[in-house]
């Protein structure tokens, strides 16, 4: 009697045990980032494109990171996946003394050179761990995809200059629709290129036969819904443990901007100064180095706001700095003069803050505004000893580096009422 009644409950159990595994297995193989909730709306469809595609897949604790900040070394990883050049030859050598033979981007790199898409940076160096900017992004992939211009109208962004380096590639970028936002009033080249914007970009091109030389009936169009993902059976693209980027330690004054908070208010009459963000400064160089001069830009996102120029800019920081300059029309703080020292090793943090002036007038419209770190100079002195702080006669133009350069976000009122 207890034989006959333990079958049945032993197929009953199988059959538990067969749903288990079947459930396991569609939860495996629909596993979704682990930060999938952090992704912009407009980046979604194109983060599955891109993933399907096996350019960008994650990272190995299964997330994508969409808002970090993409380096020069990743970009040119991806670039050559999305080329489809994974399997050019690679002779271990490269032009930049900062790309060793045994770095993971190693023949990223020198594929990209080899073709022509990379020329590095003034001091003869690629430079891997920088954050790579918006214009840079343009010209990488202008250079790599060949892409041709549509027309000779202007390009519609109050920052892009046709005498700037970077103007053909951000029109062809323009006129093939490859920017996002492309009606925009700025469009940014300074800005760091984040994980989820290269992704639409990336996603982009795959869909644009005449750009990524496939043929013209394959279509990337056909976009996967989210919930199908296979994460956890794909390989990773950036294992943490094995990048070594960050370690990385360029000879240079690095300049990073950091925002205090968002939604800072500037009110027209409030004589008070509003702390928008910092400005952090590494001097990794063996030698002193001395800040020369900054700039900064203030953007405001709409026209009839402002002027920019009705403002004043005030960097201040250890020992009592202070340094007050007025915002010039077009919204530029050139701050020269600055004479800040800097030693080897040693880090120092600035504060940058803002005011409207009380004697001028403003247009009669409130509006959001960005101030970016533009620009800097800087001297570096050899040599330095603790026992002989005072420049010698060896004076060079300090190696500028720079981190992220949003310095903080405001809106402006027109009273405190408002």
């Amino acid at each position: 009697m207890s034989q006959k009644t333990s079958f049945p409950r032993l197929v009953l159990l199988m059959k538990k045990l067969l749903v288990l595994a079947l459930v396991m297995f569609v939860s495996v193989a629909q596993a979704k980032f682990i930060d999938e909730a952090e992704f912009p709306s407009w980046s979604e469809e194109a983060i599955e494109v891109v993933y399907n595609a096996d350019i960008m897949t994650g990272f190995g604790d299964g997330s994508f990171r969409p808002k970090q900040n993409l380096n020069r070394a990743e970009a040119v990883t991806l670039l050559l996946r999305a080329k489809q050049m994974q399997d050019e030859a690679f002779n271990g050598v490269s032009k930049f003394p900062d790309v060793p033979g045994n770095a993971w981007f190693a023949k990223a790199v020198t594929v990209a050179e080899n073709n022509g898409w990379l020329t590095g940076k003034i001091d003869g160096k690629f430079h891997p761990a920088d954050n790579l900017n918006r214009a840079e992004f343009a010209a990488l992939i202008d250079r790599a995809f060949q892409i041709e211009a549509i027309d000779d109208a202007p390009l519609p962004f109050d920052d892009v200059a046709e005498n700037h380096w970077f103007y053909e590639p951000i029109k062809k970028s323009f006129d093939r629709e490859l920017l996002r936002n492309a009606r925009n009033k700025y469009f940014r080249p300074e800005q760091a290129v984040s994980r989820a914007e290269a992704a639409w970009v990336f996603a982009q091109i795959l869909s644009k036969p005449g750009i990524n030389g496939e043929a013209a009936e394959k279509d990337y169009n056909g976009l996967i819904h989210l919930g199908t993902r296979r994460v956890a059976v794909k390989p990773k693209d950036f294992n943490v443990n094995k990048q070594g980027v960050d370690a990385v330690l360029k000879k240079e004054l690095l300049l990073t901007a950091e925002p205090v908070e968002e939604n800072k208010t500037i009110v027209r009459g409030d004589e008070e100064w509003t702390v928008l963000g910092s400005i952090r400064m590494d001097n990794t160089l063996d030698d002193k180095a001395e800040l020369t001069s900054l700039n900064l830009r203030m953007r405001f996102e709409e026209d009839g706001v402002g002027p920019e120029e009705n403002f004043e800019a005030r960097l201040h920081g250890v020992r009592g700095y202070e340094k007050i300059i007025k915002v010039a029309p077009g919204g530029d703080s050139l701050m020269p003069g600055l004479g800040i020292e800097i030693l080897p090793g040693v880090q120092e943090v600035f504060w940058v803050s803002y005011r409207p002036l009380q004697d001028r007038s403003y247009f009669p419209t409130e509006g959001k505004a960005s101030v970016v770190l533009n620009a800097a100079d800087g001297l570096y002195f050899e040599p330095f000893t603790e026992q002989n702080t005072s420049r010698g006669a060896d004076v060079r133009p300090v190696p500028m580096g720079y981190g992220d350069r949003l310095v903080g976000e405001f809106e402006f009122l027109l009273n405190a009422d408002q």
